[in-house]
This record gives C-alpha cells, structure tokens and sequence, in this order.
C-alpha cells in the first residue's frame, strides 16, 4: 500500500507541476500579446507620419504641376509677344543694325531663362515624384507588417495552443484517474 500511495502521490505530483507550468505559459504569453501590441502600436505610428508625409508630397506636386503650366502658358505668351517683337525688330531692322541686335539679344534672353525656369519645375516635379513613390512603398510595407503583426492572428495562433495544452492537461489527467483506479482495484484486491 505504501509503494502505491507514493504512486499516487507522484501522479499527483505530476498533475500539480503541469498546472503550474500552464499558469507560467499564460503568464508568458500575456507578456508576449502586450508586446506584439507595441509593436504594433509603433508600425501604426510611423505609417501614420508616412502618410501625412505622402498627403504633403502629393500637394506640393500638385501645386509644382499647377505652377509649371502656368510657366509653360507664359513661356507660350511670351514667346508669341517674343516673336511678335522680334518681328517689329526685323522691321525695324533698317533704323539701326545695333539697335535691332541689341533688342533680338534681349529676346532671346527672356526666352531662354524662361525655359530653363519650366525645366527647373519639371525637375522638381521630378524629384517629388520620386519621394511619392518611396513613401508609397513603405506605406505598403507597414501596412503589410501591421497585417501580419495583427492581433487577432496572434491570438488565433495562443488559441490554438491553450486547446493543445488543454487536451494534453486533460489527457494527463486521465491517465492520473487510471492510476487511481489501478491503485484501488489493487487495494480491494489486497483486502
């Protein structure tokens, strides 16, 4: 009778220990889910500020745009005005060769620091366009961690684990239940 009862008290034993370790691995994965919402909490911060950043790029393109067809509208009237006088010049021509250099240089000046003004804008356009595409990107890559880091996918997987502990728990009781069973049928046996 003493060799079973210390069978039994070993199963018990067992059985306690396991608790024990269940209520550590919950303790565990509390830790685990409080972090994940962190990081979570942060990957939702910086695509926010990514978004803003986007949201600010995607104006300034748009106004860049704005201002580069209203130089290219000007550069259009300008150059007609230009021609217009240039025209004026060639009839003007015979008052004074000087006079009509003097004037065609001038022209053609203004015409080409207004086509390098709508070449720097569309540069700039360039390079917004550029930065667009990059924060777009890291938008799109944020987002995709934030799925895969999402809660509820955490908890399915913890879920999915408590029923595996629980079904082992159960089992390992079970097989605790059997014992105990062995142990009496051996005592009334022995009696």
């Amino acid at each position: 009778i003493t060799e079973l009862d210390a069978v039994n008290q070993r199963h018990e034993e067992e059985a306690r220990e396991h608790q024990e370790e269940r209520e550590k691995w919950r303790e565990e994965t509390a830790a685990k889910l409080s972090d994940k919402d962190r990081e979570i909490q942060v990957l939702r911060s910086r695509f926010d500020k990514a978004d803003e950043a986007a949201t600010e790029l995607k104006l300034q393109v748009v106004e860049l745009q704005l201002e580069k067809v209203t130089c290219e509208q000007n550069l259009q009237d300008e150059v007609s005005n230009l021609q217009e006088r240039l025209s004026q010049a060639e009839r003007d021509k015979e008052e004074g060769e000087m006079v009509w250099e003097q004037k065609k240089d001038e022209l053609e000046g203004r015409v080409t620091e207004l086509e390098e003004t709508v070449s720097d804008r569309e540069f700039q356009v360039a390079c917004l366009q550029d930065q667009l595409k990059s924060l777009e990107t890291f938008k799109a890559e944020t987002l995709s961690n934030i799925v895969k880091e999402s809660k509820d996918e955490a908890l399915l997987k913890l879920q999915n684990e408590i029923i595996d502990l629980e079904r082992r728990l159960h089992s390992r009781t079970m097989d605790v239940e059997m014992a105990r069973i062995d142990v009496r049928a051996v005592i009334s046996a022995s009696l």
